[in-house]
């Protein structure tokens, strides 16, 4: 295999990736690209490219080249595909526009009377952060604490943009590889300084800390997946004034020296890791790559991600390495006695607005019946860990539950489900599951449920969305399945009707329905041993679907595939884990 690094300079980072690929015996080449002419260059390049700097640095140059080289395997696409992605206030406005982060409102001007102007009328105050619009390590940027401050320098104030300055302790450094957060350290100023940079002085710690973690993680995955950066840092900061995190910038090419001495992490080894998985896209199928890539990840998703990545692939496959990976999270997800999974529940209990806000799901069709039927997001949520507890840990809750829920009222709204058609219709998977969650709960409930009914309300209401009637499908053939766990053996007719109007639907509107509609699809065809006509044409989809930045699949050909957020590790991983289930065997 050979690798080529594109780089205009020489430094302890490219020595580090060399020696390491002479461990690998990987044949590594480093060359710039000056102008148009660099054509000897191209015989030379290697079958991965690793795209770090170049001096072309037009638009015109870089997009030349881009299609020069779209035919390879380019790491940080994203340099080629926005040719100011460096350059901070692109940053901050299309995260603004596309992700549902907090940024940091972010001025450029043309002038020093325009600065002024922008002070007067309270839009910066002092004091502010001067910054180059382009540029790295800290250089440059000043703390302008009064008008002197910007009548004694003479610069081009286009080439800089300005912030109000954020209270902090330091900042966050996320490094990112392959869509994948390596670790997080926090780079902290000293002497009394305000830039956090290690370059400039700054002292760097790694943070273990889980909720700082995940939270700092979550940003930056869904950052670089934005912009198509495989490799790149991100930069967090936290607003000690106002208690929030906040993006600060992204650097394409990142430094790791300090990362690497804090996390004694060996980033070089990383990257080519990263290289030679994204080579074997033509060599391996799309299933084993994904299942690598998220089987390496596990550990790094977010509690939640990894319990649902984890506790599906268990129950599917019964393969242990996902049983022991779920067992380090047994007590922080039901408890490792009763008085934990009584406090867990309990905290439910309390906490009905974060369930029934999962339950809307940012659907306005949904906010009547949440009104309606205010209880059903946190019943959902105690009924379904229940069961979960039962599956993976072998362990029954029930008389907990029993004595801190009112189990005729979680009745009484299973009956009330039963007779609102509507409401089925519009809560879709929560109340289809709730349903088959009560069932499982109390199996001598008098109340007969037939899958047909739905079925017949699937067929009548026609207004409702055609994703939204497929997932009413799926969802009742998993619920029935208790989540993928039992053989379905009765009312297989009514279930396989269900799959097939399901399957005319895909058919019909094939590129309106995404591709983790489509695998749930999938997956219910092979617990009902239903051969769907859809099975070769989906999987041909998927194949073609890798992400830029990693080996998992993103919505790339549908109608919503354009970004709005959810091409990151995390945000794909529901996508990912049925895609597994889809095309991998079940005990």
């Amino acid at each position: 295999m050979k690798i080529s690094v594109i780089t205009n300079e020489k430094t302890w980072h490219t020595e580090q990736l060399k020696a390491e690929s002479e461990k690998k015996n990987i044949s590594l080449n480093f060359f710039d690209i000056i102008d148009l002419n660099s054509n000897d260059e191209i015989k030379n390049l290697g079958d991965v490219i690793l795209w770090r700097s170049a001096s072309v640095n037009n638009s015109f140059g870089r997009n030349t080249w881009m299609n020069i080289m779209k035919k390879k395997l380019v790491i940080n696409h994203g340099i080629l595909k926005y040719p100011f992605v460096a350059h901070k206030f692109f940053q901050q406005k299309l995260i603004k526009k596309f992700i549902n982060y907090n940024t940091i409102e972010t001025f450029n001007f043309k002038s020093i009377e325009n600065v002024f102007l922008a002070i007067d009328q309270g839009k910066l105050t002092f004091p502010f952060i001067q910054k180059p619009n382009l540029g790295s390590r800290g250089i440059g940027v000043s703390l302008i604490k009064a008008r002197a401050d910007l009548l004694s320098q003479k610069i081009n104030y286009e080439d800089y943009i300005y912030q109000n300055f954020i209270e902090n302790d330091g900042d966050y450094r996320v490094l990112i590889v392959g869509g994948r957060p390596l670790g997080v350290i926090k780079r902290i100023a000293q002497g009394g300084g305000f830039l956090n940079n290690i370059s400039q002085g700054g002292v760097a710690v790694e943070i273990l800390d889980t909720k700082i973690v995940e939270k700092v993680t979550n940003i930056a995955v869904e950052v670089a997946s934005l912009f198509d950066l495989a490799l790149c840092g991100i930069d967090i900061i936290y607003d000690n004034k106002n208690n929030k995190f906040h993006f600060l910038e992204l650097n394409t090419v990142p430094q790791w020296k300090g990362f690497q001495s804090a996390t004694k992490i060996n980033v070089a080894n990383e990257i080519l890791d990263f290289c030679v998985s994204i080579d074997e896209r033509e060599k391996r199928s799309a299933v084993a790559l994904v299942n690598d890539y998220y089987n390496n990840s596990a550990r790094l998703l977010p509690t939640n991600k990894r319990f649902h990545y984890c506790s599906r692939l268990f129950i599917w496959t019964g393969k242990k390495e996902y049983k022991k990976e779920l067992d380090k999270m047994e007590g922080s997800y039901i408890g490792l006695d009763h008085q934990e999974t009584r406090k867990i529940i309990e905290d439910i209990l309390n906490n009905s607005k974060k369930y029934n806000k999962e339950v809307y799901n940012n659907r306005d069709g949904r906010l009547k019946y949440i009104k309606k039927y205010p209880k059903l997001g946190i019943f959902h949520e105690i009924l379904f860990k229940n069961l979960m507890a039962n599956l993976i840990y072998g362990k029954d809750y029930r008389d907990i539950v029993s004595e801190l829920l009112d189990i005729n009222e979680v009745v009484q709204l299973y009956k009330d489900l039963l007779k609102d058609q509507q409401a089925i219709i519009h809560l879709s998977t929560f109340a289809t599951t709730f349903i088959y969650l009560v069932q499982s709960f109390i199996p001598d409930e008098k109340v007969l449920f037939d899958p047909g009914d739905i079925l017949k309300i699937i067929e009548n209401d026609k207004q409702e969305s055609v994703v939204n009637r497929i997932y009413l499908i799926t969802y009742c053939i998993i619920g029935r399945s208790s989540f993928y766990s039992d053989n379905i053996d009765e009312n297989t007719d009514v279930y396989r009707k269900m799959l097939i109007y399901a399957e005319g639907m895909i058919k019909e509107r094939y590129f309106e329905i995404s591709l983790d509609c489509k695998f749930e699809f999938l997956v219910c065809c092979r617990m009902m041993k239903y051969e769907s006509i859809l099975f070769d044409i989906i999987k041909q989809e998927s194949e073609k679907s890798f992400s830029k930045i990693g080996n998992y699949l993103v919505d790339t050909y549908n109608s919503h595939g354009s970004y709005k957020g959810g091409k990151g590790i995390f945000t794909s991983e529901h996508r990912n884990v049925l895609f597994l289930m889809a095309f991998s065997e079940k005990i």
